[in-house]
């Protein structure tokens, strides 16, 4: 195994997979999608196998994984709304500071939703 390899995708039977690039199939033009798994084994599949549903027909195929950094910009956001919001709520005792939360709040559902993309 490869101590650099970053998985992006999980496969529908549980193998990691680290997306490479996206080009075409030489001989019809067909969108592809290039990507190895964590021995370094390269394969190329049809874009439209790669991104649609597995055999089952529930779920994906392939299943985006969430980045740390994604994560961590997400609740970063959220972390310094609601660090304003209690700073608001201490500084300011007899203030209105409701909207301040509602701000925290709209941050962290961006940030649920933004995470629910790469469920």
């Amino acid at each position: 195994m490869n101590d650099d390899f970053k998985a992006t995708h999980r496969h529908y039977k549980g193998g990691l997979y680290r997306e490479i690039g996206r080009g075409k199939i030489e001989a019809d033009q067909t969108p592809a999608v290039i990507y190895a798994n964590e021995f370094g084994e390269v394969w190329v599949r049809p874009a439209a196998e790669f991104d649609g549903p597995a055999p089952d027909g529930v779920s994906r195929r392939f299943i985006p994984l969430l980045t740390n950094d994604t994560f961590d910009q997400a609740a970063a956001r959220f972390t310094a709304r609601a660090h304003e919001a209690a700073h608001w709520k201490h500084n300011y005792p007899g203030a209105t500071y409701g909207s301040r939360i509602k701000q925290a709040i709209v941050v962290l559902r961006q940030a649920i939703e933004e995470v629910e993309k790469h469920l």
